[in-house]
This record gives structure tokens, C-alpha cells and sequence, in this order.
């Protein structure tokens, strides 16, 4: 599908956001339905509205252009003081990216430059609505690449105090998508929660049901109790 996508902000009383299309999905190089370009304006102008949001997530060839919205959104929150940032935003614009089910190679490397950007560290707020997001769109994919950054975030930390970041999602996400590769580094985070005083430790309980799940579907690898 060859579409090209371009998007133009002016600034006033309020942000108007206007997508200028030309798709093939469409038949035509006229752009795209009204109400396709009025769920991506509302949404980009912070109209939230969730129905429409699930929508948009489903027209064909539209993750470019919610893609460039979000990574526009992610370079403004990082310039507002935290007090000033619109996380909730980010969020649904995330969402409607993890909704769908065709980002190409680029458009994953875009998401796991953003896991790279705050995998350890503490950004407050704006690093969770990231990590809570972009691991699950990580997850859809099945790649090395992205098996990779989700192995990662086993190690994951929220600034030097935290021992747990978002690592536990990413363990269970593994579980859904993980192949042998996940299994060596499963065992190790279990092994680093694993408490007789609480044999039902989340992160250790997960990491378990992760190495099972992939033994099943995955020759060579062993279960664990």
C-alpha cells in the first residue's frame, strides 16, 4: 500500500491540525473520507473521544500519519515542564498506534528508539506512558529485534532506587511472544525475585508462566515449576 502523508500545524488560540492524504486505499488521490480526517483532527487536537480513536485505528495506511503526530506530541511534552505536559494525549495517541496491527519495520524501529530513549531511567509520568504503550506494541511484533528490547526491560529501572520498572510487563509479554532467546534471561529475572517468604511474588510468578508458555510452543525448551 503506497500512501504519503504529510501534516501541518498552525499555531492560535488552538492547535488546528490538518491531514493532507494521498492514498491508494482510497482509489483516488482526493484524500481521505470526512470523517476519517475529522477522528484524526479531533484527535490531534486533543478532542478525545474513544470510539472514534478505535476508528481511526482501523483505516488502512493511517499509522504514518498517527506515528508522526505521536512522535511531534513526545518532542513537545519533553519541552513543557512537567506540570505543563498533556500525558493524557500521548496516551490515546499510543493507544491508537497499539490498536493496530500493521506498522512496518521503520514504524517498529520508531517504537524501540522510544524504549531505548527511557529504558532505566527516571522520566517520571511521560517514561511510563511510554513504557506502558510501546512495550505493548513491541509485543505485536514478533522480530528479533523486538524480542530483543523486551528482553531488556527485564533490566528496566525507573532511576536508581527502583528495582522493578516496568519489567514485569515486559516478562509477561514474553511469554505471548518470546522465543529460546527469552528463556536464559526469564530464568535469571525469576532467580531475582524469587523469596521463600513469598513464593507468589508477581514478577517471580510471571517470569514462570513466561518460560512455560514458550516451552510449549517451542522445541527444545523445558518447563519449569
Amino acid at each position: 500500500m503506497k500512501s504519503v502523508w504529510r501534516l501541518f500545524y498552525t499555531s492560535g488560540s488552538a492547535c488546528v491540525a490538518i491531514l493532507i492524504v494521498v492514498c491508494s486505499a482510497f482509489g483516488s488521490s482526493e484524500g481521505v473520507p470526512s470523517e476519517t480526517r475529522e477522528w484524526f483532527n479531533n484527535l490531534a487536537e486533543r478532542r478525545i473521544d474513544l470510539s472514534e480513536i478505535e476508528k481511526l485505528s482501523k483505516v488502512p495506511g493511517f499509522a504514518a500519519a498517527l506515528i508522526k503526530l505521536a512522535d511531534q506530541t513526545v518532542a513537545k511534552n519533553r519541552s513543557l515542564p512537567a506540570a505543563d505536559r498533556d500525558l493524557e494525549h500521548l496516551y490515546f495517541i499510543l493507544y491508537s498506534i497499539e490498536q493496530r496491527s500493521d506498522l512496518n519495520e521503520s514504524e517498529q524501529q520508531w517504537v524501540r528508539s522510544l524504549l531505548y530513549g527511557v529504558l532505566g531511567q527516571d522520566q517520571g509520568t511521560l517514561g511510563n506512558v511510554i513504557r506502558d504503550r510501546c512495550l505493548l506494541i513491541a509485543g505485536k511484533y514478533h522480530s528479533p529485534e523486538n524480542e530483543e528490547v523486551l528482553i531488556k526491560f527485564l533490566g528496566d529501572r525507573q532511576g536508581p532506587t527502583d528495582k522493578f520498572g516496568y519489567s514485569v510487563i515486559a516478562a509477561g509479554i514474553l511469554g505471548e511472544c518470546g522465543t529460546n532467546k527469552a528463556v536464559g534471561p526469564l530464568k535469571a529475572y525469576a532467580e531475582r525475585f524469587k523469596s521463600p517468604n513469598d513464593p507468589q511474588i508477581e514478577q517471580y510468578t510471571t517470569a514462570i508462566e513466561s518460560i512455560n508458555s514458550i516451552a510449549a510452543r517451542e522445541r527444545g525448551v523445558k518447563g519449569v515449576r
